[in-house]
């Protein structure tokens, strides 16, 4: 048993040290298969630098063929020119020639220019040394500074006017509210119809456009109707005119002429129905015991209507009447008092006086 075991391990030794051979063959024809691979590589090297030297040999050889033939090309080409271009040329020459000429011609007669603006100078500079003459900076800058100034007393102008201007549409603006407010007011006290619900007045503004660039405003009465707005012009009776007009002329006495004591009515009562007639009445009745704690009013009315002036007649404060008639020749027999009243100092008694 032991002896086989021996055998096998002595064979196997054998076989390694066979392997081993094998494997420095192995190594020594790697080493020559490397050797020769290096020198192939060496050589392949040199191949391809030889080639890239025949290819640049190539390259020039090519670019000297084609000098040769561009150098061929220009030697035609300026065998051509030489030939065809002869006569051209010598035009070209005449024509710098003559601009040559022109163009010294110039250079002369501005020298001769230059020449003359410079003895005016000279002469201008003894002109400005006369006594006339030595205050001329001076009054220059006095000039400049008179124009500065109004330059800008000008801008401030505008300025000014551009803030009054604006004060103007902002006051137009309220005192249009204010009427129209109080015409609201009394046309829904006074107008007693269904088919106008209330008046006011709209202001239309307009720049003229001449120097001065002012602006007006053109005026006109509209109504409302359910919300539907109207021009009054040419859609109204007689009586809506009236009343309107008389509305308006309240309102703005109103608002203006709060100081002025006397409000004049000249037969308010003209197309007006008699609905419109006592509303009228109502609203001035409000009107004279609104303005019955100031000391210089007077309301004066110039009437026919006896009943328009009945109902006037309820308010308090109202204590002298004027009756005016006429005679059979036609001659106003006017009381004495008449005359007292219209000569007399504003009080706060209120006149009413009607026509016969």
């Amino acid at each position: 048993m032991s002896s086989n075991s021996e055998l096998k391990i002595l064979a196997s030794k054998q076989e390694v040290q066979k392997l081993r051979l094998e494997e420095q063959e192995k190594q020594k024809l790697k080493e020559q298969h490397e050797t020769s691979l290096k020198k192939l590589e060496k050589e392949l090297v040199n191949e391809r630098e030889y080639e890239r030297s025949l290819n640049t040999e190539k390259k020039i050889r090519e670019r000297k063929r084609e000098v040769e033939d561009i150098r061929e090309e220009v030697m035609l080409l300026k065998a051509k020119i030489a030939s065809s271009q002869q006569e051209s040329l010598t035009l070209e020459k005449s024509r710098l020639s003559r601009e040559f000429h022109e163009l010294e011609k110039e250079l002369n007669l501005s020298r001769g220019r230059s020449d003359e603006v410079n003895k005016r100078v000279r002469e201008l500079q003894r002109d400005l040394q006369l006594p006339q003459f030595k205050e001329a900076v001076r009054k220059y800058r006095e000039k400049m500074l008179l124009i500065m100034c109004t330059r800008t007393a000008c801008e401030d102008l505008n300025k000014y006017y551009k803030a009054l201007d604006t004060a103007i549409m902002r006051f137009h603006a309220e005192k249009m509210t204010a009427i129209n407010r109080i015409i609201h007011q009394l046309w829904n006290s006074t107008y007693k119809g269904n088919d106008i619900d209330k008046i006011e007045i709209k202001t239309d503004e307009n720049e003229s456009k001449g120097a001065d660039k002012r602006r007006t405003y053109n005026y006109r009465v509209v109504m409302h109707k359910r919300e539907v707005e109207l021009d009054m012009r040419g859609r109204c009776s007689a009586g809506q005119k009236v009343l309107a007009s008389l509305i308006i002329r309240m309102a703005l006495a109103e608002t203006f002429s709060k100081n002025c004591g006397i409000l004049a009515l000249d037969e308010p009562t003209t197309n007006l129905d008699r609905d419109n007639i006592r509303s009228l009445v109502r609203s001035l009745v409000g009107i004279v015991n609104q303005r019955s704690q100031q000391r210089n009013f007077q309301l004066i009315v110039i009437t026919h209507d006896d009943e328009f002036l009945s109902g006037l007649a309820e308010v308090d404060q109202i204590q002298d009447y004027y009756n005016v008639r006429r005679d059979d020749r036609s001659v106003f027999n006017s009381p004495s008092n008449i005359v007292c009243m219209i000569n007399s100092q504003l009080h706060s008694d209120l006149h009413i006086g009607f026509i016969d």
